[in-house]
């Protein structure tokens, strides 16, 4: 005997559905660490409002599921627009770059061997992010998820003496965050639970990291002797020294929102090139 899926669309608190009985939840921040971080101005889009979440029938305790099947429900939609340049400067300098409005949709509706949702990667941005999806936020295209926006501009430029100097502008959107609770046994009818349950609170779409901007820039000397042509090279890496978070804890309690990691310092790399 295996789990028997449940059509979230259709459960009812208190009747179970498949292998699973829905019972009524309220995310009302048990240890006020979102409150705290709203207090330090962290713009957290909390949604409060009751919703069903799952627990494991009795009956079913230890079964799995080991058959894989390809969802005809999931669906993911990319929207993109994109306007690109490229432009030849007086004195052989040349400037190129871009700008990309996107949207990412994910209807995960199909995802019900755990209807409280599981989590995948995101096909859009690989490994950097793996969300927890399916459960009450399944069907992202009823949510309004909005459009980000990256640009990208790079120029280069020579000067006297065989001297060049180029440099970039990256400006991006952060990506999305999240936020995992794992709801406490008090929470389950008659503070009793089958299993843990693990829920997004964030609504896909309301909370991201914040935007970033690097600037890198370059200098370069050209070097001749004969017919033997070198060059020494500097970058600069981060030039403003950016320490946004790109990554954090996703998960609710007292470590929640704490950074894991922050775009890579400013960094300073010499090169010496020969041609011949």
């Amino acid at each position: 005997e295996a789990l028997l899926a449940c059509d979230t669309s259709t459960a009812v608190a208190g009747v179970p559905c498949g292998s699973w009985i829905p019972f009524s939840v309220t995310f009302d921040d048990p240890s006020g660490r979102a409150a705290a971080l709203r207090g330090l101005g962290q713009n957290l889009n909390i949604d409060t409002t009751p919703f069903l979440a799952y627990d494991l029938d009795p009956a079913y305790r230890g079964l799995v599921n080991n058959l894989d099947v390809t969802s005809d429900v999931n669906r993911n939609y990319y929207n993109g627009f994109e306007v690109s340049l490229n432009a030849r400067l007086p004195n052989g300098g040349n400037i190129f770059g871009g700008w990309t409005a996107h949207q990412h949709i994910q209807d995960t509706c199909g995802l019900t061997a755990n209807p409280n949702g599981i989590g995948i990667e995101d096909p859009i941005r690989g490994a950097d992010e793996n969300i927890l999806r399916g459960g009450r936020f399944c069907n992202q295209s009823e949510l309004g998820i909005p459009f980000r926006n990256d640009f990208k501009l790079f120029g280069a430029y020579p000067l006297p003496g065989d001297f060049e100097f180029s440099g970039s502008i990256q400006a991006y959107a952060g990506g999305e965050r999240e936020m995992r609770w794992g709801i406490p046994s008090s929470y389950f009818p008659g503070g009793l639970r089958t299993q843990g349950a693990t829920v997004q609170v964030f609504a896909p779409g309301t909370n991201y990291y914040d935007y970033w901007t690097q600037v890198d820039i370059a200098f370069r000397k050209i070097l001749r002797f004969g017919d033997l042509e070198s060059s020494v090279q500097a970058d600069i890496y981060n030039l403003m020294n950016s320490a946004v978070v790109v990554d954090e804890n996703d998960s609710y309690g007292g470590s929640f929102a704490r950074p894991t990691r922050l775009l890579q310092g400013r960094l300073l790399r010499l090169a010496f090139q020969v041609k011949w």
